[in-house]
């Protein structure tokens, strides 16, 4: 039988966005390990499209993680597209 390794993981904060978060990547470079962004995106739901496409608004949202025990998360910018 093989044993199964434990993960365990710990609740460092909870951030409230504007539309549904849709992914999270943290940066890959060491030096820049504490920079994440986040997409967010809402469907145009009052739209009726002829060819049957619904649009979004969306974010891509800029964060400076600083604390990993306090969890302190710092918006650094935000790029708003309609569709990406």
């Amino acid at each position: 039988m093989d044993q199964q390794k434990l993960c365990t993981a710990d609740f460092i904060l909870a951030e409230t966005m504007e539309f549904n978060a849709d992914s999270v990547e943290w940066c890959p470079v060491p030096k820049f390990a504490q920079y994440l962004t986040c997409g967010t995106y809402q469907l145009n739901e009052d739209e009726t499209p002829a060819d049957n496409i619904q649009t979004r608004n969306g974010h891509i949202t800029l964060y400076k993680f600083s604390n990993k025990y306090t969890g302190k998360l710092e918006k650094m910018d935000t790029f708003q597209s309609g569709v990406f």
